[in-house]
């Protein structure tokens, strides 16, 4: 029986095999022109009467030539099926077609750094046979679909060698892939990175990539490599002299800045008011500026995000570094805590610049006949720990501290004889003491935990704290004493008290979902409660003629931010790149919620294989506000909340831009902006800024529109960038300049700036900066005044009056900078000695005037003369350090 129903099966497959044969068989003669392909199928069924059936939306719409003479039907078919994606069966008599899909797998992972194991953000991995790319995120971790059948992959990272990986793609696969640096000066074409192929889904505008490479090899002040000094060179970035002030992006204040270490806000981001930044730059792994075209995933400021990731830590083997430069002395440390799945990354810096400036200080004060000193002191460090629970989930624990001390003190005795109402002459001790002595700074920290749900789906957890916090003490002791029998006439005795902080506590997740080759989301929701100390003020006073205490303590503030937000990256066709995003926020304060919507959207068009078009649209809101009453960002500006009678800053930005790939090693970058800011707030004038400050704030809107363009080569022995930008920003306050529109204090028309890194080979390097800019807007006083502030004191304030609001400019600010870099090794340690020079050419670059009076004699009277004193910063400055590593 088995027997038998076993012949009758292979006699029914063969005779279908011969049926379909004698099908494919059958000789057609046809002689079409211009004909579409439904009517040639009509055409080969009437000539052989075989029914072939299709749908007409499946066929390709353009026509065809066909004469063809006794041609088997399956030769006729293959021939004008080729490069449809349609193929046909044999259905006993009759054929009928369909469009085949292919199944589609995912290829997901991490790419590595080989030595370290650290993930690498944003290398390309890009498949040639298809065009399609994806991009690490800020995890490593990537995603690319693609159809079944044979690929070719090319994975790619800057500084990086090339990886070629080509396999039958049949079924899911992950991988951690493993790259080797590269110290070669070729050029290499990363064309992931740079054509807009299909899924590359990177529609960023407006964003610049921080090679760390570069900051490192840079002239520097003291020898002290520092990221934020570097992006003053770049377009659409303004700063005071020497770096005073931070950072202005786009004509916004410092305060419109999102600094963020690790996926956490970092409120104070200078040593020594903008000389040096909080960062070190061996603890750094990645850093980007995003300056227009904000993704909905950031939000809560109105210029720029400065995201900043941190080194994870060698997971392979224990390594090394120590430095000793001009300004500090510094160490990291990293290695497995186990091999391959946990691992640590420690690093500190310490500031020597007590070493020198307490003994001049106090050779200074002596030489004026005074006692005492003045230090500056700051550190940092940073620890970062890691551990691979499984191939789906990662953790991490990273915390951040700064701190800066300033202190300065002195005392002087003057001795002097006079009569007294009798006529006798007696002598006198005036004994003057003084003693202040600031110190702020960061602490920052972050859990994290990375969780894969499907290849397609990726989730970040993050719970965050960060604190920033300001302490300023003051007092000052004046006696007057009779000598001989020590006996106290008069006393004033003055003790003041100062302290601000602002202090964070968050929890966000945030998901990744790739469904498909063409279509991207991101998609998250977070929590973020805000506690303020904007300022509280203690002040004593003691004298003969008065006792008094004067307290300004401002209220301790609250406020909850709750967040959602959603993008969505689109590719339309081969040629356009969408980024359609959404962030909706709640603002809770007491006795009142604001409820805002902010729309982003960002386009990229390719115009040609090398030129893309780029543009942006987006409306920001920020609930914190910083208030400056210098313009130097001294620890003295106040971070303060949006309350029930002071509404959230807002801003809306808009670019148009166009990137040239002018070959493999250069690039041209331009974009037009313009920015609109209402409800920023500032101090109205003539206010005592440690006062309440709800009461001394007045609102107003400031514009700020500009073109900036960037030159940049990134490959070769010779790489480096020149930037321009051009571009006007102005502000009105209701109690400012009277109302009227003013220059805003940064709006520098011109700014350019050149880095330039020549490599005479892997170990010997040259380098130069040279920045020139516009001189910065400032008001000129044309008389100052004295006046009694308060009964409590007797110290006069004074005035000063002034002829518009930054109606003058100081001088334009230039300066070049160069440096030798030079690297070798020994028996297991590897050396690198940095030398240079800051302001070459001494460029005496003014800081601000001050209005001086100076009495002068004419051999019968005094008169006053009034006369503008400039104030400098950094003249002619050798740089010097030393590092050794493993």
């Amino acid at each position: 029986m088995k027997k038998s129903l076993y012949i009758l099966a292979v006699v029914f497959f063969v005779s279908c095999k011969l049926v379909g044969q004698s099908v494919l068989d059958q000789p057609v003669s046809l002689e079409l022109r211009k004909a579409t392909l439904d009517q040639a199928f009509y055409a080969i069924s009437d000539e052989t009467g075989i029914d072939i059936s299709f749908l007409n939306s499946i066929l390709p719409k353009e026509r065809i030539n066909l004469i063809v003479t006794e041609e088997p039907l399956g030769k006729v078919l293959a021939h004008l099926l080729e490069g449809t994606g349609i193929e046909y069966k044999v259905i006993g008599q009759n054929i009928a077609l369909f469009k085949y899909i292919p199944k589609e797998y995912t290829i997901s992972g991490y790419i590595e750094d080989e030595r370290t194991g650290e993930r690498l953000i944003g290398a390309s991995i890009f498949d040639k046979k298809s065009q399609l790319a994806a991009f690490t995120n800020n995890y490593g971790f990537f995603s690319l679909t693609l159809q079944e059948g044979e690929v070719d992959l090319e994975i790619s990272y800057l500084g990086y060698q090339k990886r070629q990986m080509a396999f039958d793609h049949q079924g899911n696969k992950k991988f951690r892939i493993k790259m080797r640096t590269d110290l070669t000066f070729d050029p290499v074409e990363i064309t992931a990175l740079y054509q807009l192929r299909r899924n590359s889904l990177q529609t960023a505008v407006s964003v610049d990539e921080i090679n760390i490479g570069d900051v490192g090899l840079l002239p520097s002040l003291g020898g002290e490599s520092d990221l934020i000094r570097t992006l003053h060179l770049y377009p659409g970035v303004q700063t005071g002299t020497d770096g005073i002030g931070g950072i202005f992006v786009r004509g916004g204040n410092p305060g419109h800045n999102l600094i963020l270490i690790d996926d956490v806000p970092v409120y104070n981001l200078s040593h020594g008011a903008g000389l040096l930044s909080i960062f070190n730059t061996d603890a750094i792994r990645s850093a980007q500026l995003i300056k227009g075209g904000v993704p909905a995933r950031y939000g809560g400021r109105l210029s720029s995000i400065l995201d900043i990731r941190t080194k994870e830590g060698n997971l392979n083997e224990y390594s090394g570094k120590a430095e000793l430069s001009m300004l500090t002395a510094n160490a990291s440390l990293e290695g497995p805590i186990i091999p391959g799945k946990a691992s640590f990354f420690i690093s500190g810096r310490q500031s020597v610049l007590n070493w020198f400036l307490k003994p001049y200080s106090r050779q200074y004060k002596r030489n004026r006949g005074e006692g005492g000193l003045t230090g500056y002191n700051f550190h940092d460090y940073s620890i970062k720990l890691n551990y691979t629970l499984d191939s789906l989930n990662k953790v991490y624990l990273s915390f951040y501290r700064n701190r800066d001390d300033f202190l300065n003190e002195g005392q002087k005795s003057t001795r002097f004889s006079a009569r007294n109402q009798g006529g006798q002459i007696i002598p006198y001790q005036f004994d003057q003491q003084f003693r202040e002595s600031f110190d702020w700074g960061n602490t920052v920290s972050a859990l994290r935990w990375n969780h894969i749900f499907t290849p397609k789906l990726f989730a970040n957890t993050t719970l965050t704290y960060s604190k920033m916090w300001v302490n300023i003490n003051y007092n000052h002791r004046d006696s007057l004493l009779t000598l001989g029998p020590d006996q106290l006439i008069a006393r004033a005795y003055t003790l003041s008290q100062y302290n601000s902080s602002i202090e964070d506590v968050g929890a966000k997740i945030d998901f990744e979902l790739t469904p498909n080759s063409n279509f991207k989301a991101l998609f998250g929701i977070s929590a973020n409660n805000h506690l303020f100390e904007p300022g509280a003020l203690q002040l004593n006073e003691t004298s003969d003629e008065l006792e008094g205490q004067l307290d300004f303590s401002n209220q301790r503030l609250g406020s909850t931010e709750y967040v959602a937000y959603l993008e969505n990256h689109i590719n339309v066709g081969s040629r356009l790149l969408l980024d359609l995003g959404l962030r909706a926020t709640i603002l809770s304060v007491t006795n009142r919620n604001y409820r805002v919507l902010q729309p982003r959207l960002a386009m990229k068009y390719r115009l040609s294989p090398k030129v893309i078009l780029n543009a942006s649209y987006g409306k920001t809101y920020q609930f914190l506000h910083l208030l400056s009453n210098s313009g130097f960002g001294f620890p003295t500006d106040l971070w303060v909340p949006s309350t029930r009678t002071i509404a959230p800053e807002e801003a809306w930005q808009s670019v148009l831009g166009l990137d040239w790939k002018i070959s493999n090693a250069w690039s041209l970058k331009t974009e037009v902006y313009y920015k609109e800011m209402e409800n920023l707030i500032t101090y109205s004038e003539g206010v005592f800024f440690l006062s309440d400050w709800q009461r001394n704030i007045t609102i107003g809107r400031g514009t700020s529109r500009g073109i900036e363009t960037m030159l940049s080569k990134k490959w070769g022995r010779l790489n480096g960038w020149l930037s321009y930008t051009l571009s006007w920003t102005d502000r009105q306050f209701a109690n400012v300049n009277q109302g009227q529109v003013f220059p805003f204090k940064y709006d520098r028309r011109h700014n350019l700036g050149l880095a330039m890194i020549y490599k005479f080979s892997p170990s010997i390097s040259f380098s130069a900066n040279y920045s020139l800019s516009s001189g910065l807007a400032f008001s000129l006083p044309l008389q100052k005044y004295d006046f009694q502030f308060s009964n409590f004191s007797n110290r006069p304030i004074t005035a000063l009056v002034y002829n518009g609001k930054n109606q003058y400019r100081l001088p334009a600010y230039h300066r070049f900078d160069i440096g030798v870099n030079a690297s070798f090794k020994t028996a297991w340690l590897n050396h690198e000695v940095k030398v240079g020079v800051y302001n070459l050419y001494n460029r005496n670059n003014p800081l601000y005037y001050d209005l001086r009076t100076s009495l002068l004699s004419d051999g019968e009277s005094l008169r006053e003369v009034k006369k503008f004193v400039q104030f400098r910063m950094i003249p002619f400055m050798p740089s010097l350090s030393y590092s050794v590593s493993f």
